[in-house]
């Protein structure tokens, strides 16, 4: 039954042209700032920030909230987990598999990993992108390309950090999907981060509580971020002046990712949907 339920899941979202659509804007801005700041920003970013491999872990920082307010990926994958789980409460999708005899339990844990597949398809998703941009830019500044095995675990390594990062961000967004049952959900991530995360983040250094911002999802983002920023060696002055401890913020990812799904569970468990 599990696998079955799996792979319909997984067909019935992967086939979803909105999707792809929204993959495609979330890597818009990432790609334009490349392609314009190696052309017209010389004078205030080094070119070698887009080269490879340089070029790849610029472009994965677009993805999750590394720069404040600017997780696109975030965004897409909230409003299509949120949209594809909220029309299944409207379509009554949801008490078919349970009239059928698929355990609640089991229903959201696969729904659930299949948006963790999702964040993963991100990943690839930004990761191939960077690739190809940096390589082409690498080409276009030296002529040549050089390609080194120590430069593909660094970029693989750097696209896991940085699609591990944006898990909390998945999980608040199947907590509040399941709990408001409505496409006013969708909604729901996108304001965390940039009325509420993205304002802290200011506020708590300047209130002297430099330290409590790095365990904000964001944060802990950064953290990991900077880790693949200090692999390829790219100057982050500015950025973030301190960042929290990288074992620590992977930790912290893992809690908040399994307390927000086990309060989505909990609160699936109990919901009445026969209305």
């Amino acid at each position: 039954m599990f696998f079955n339920l799996l792979r319909l899941e997984s067909d019935k979202l992967f086939r979803r042209w909105m999707l792809w659509i929204s993959l495609a804007l979330a890597l818009l801005p990432g790609i334009l700032f490349q392609l314009i700041a190696f052309n017209v920003g010389r004078d205030v970013i080094p070119v070698q920030t887009f080269v490879w491999p340089n070029g790849v872990v610029n472009l994965l920082a677009f993805a999750n909230g590394y720069y404040a307010g600017a997780g696109y990926a975030v965004y897409a994958l909230a409003c299509v987990i949120g949209a594809v789980t909220a029309q299944e409460y409207a379509w009554r999708t949801m008490q078919l598999w349970l009239s059928r005899g698929v355990p609640r339990s089991l229903l959201l844990i696969v729904k659930f990993l299949v948006a963790l597949l999702c964040v993963l398809l991100v990943g690839v998703v930004f990761l191939l992108a960077g690739c190809i941009i940096s390589l082409i830019l690498s080409y276009q500044l030296h002529g040549s390309v050089n390609i080194q095995p120590g430069d593909i675990g660094v970029v693989l390594l750097g696209t896991l950090r940085t699609t591990y990062s944006i898990l909390p961000y998945v999980a608040l967004a199947f907590l509040l999907v399941v709990s408001m049952r409505s496409l006013v959900a969708v909604g729901g991530v996108p304001l965390f981060m940039l009325a509420i995360e993205a304002p802290l983040s200011f506020l708590l250094p300047a209130l002297g509580l430099k330290d409590a911002a790095h365990y904000l999802p964001a944060g802990l983002a950064q953290t990991l971020t900077m880790q693949n920023y200090n692999a390829v060696h790219i100057p982050t002055q500015g950025m973030m002046a301190s960042p929290g401890d990288p074992v620590v913020s992977s930790l912290l990812v893992a809690l908040y990712t399994l307390v927000l799904f086990a309060l989505s569970l909990w609160i699936f468990q109990r919901q009445n949907l026969a209305n």
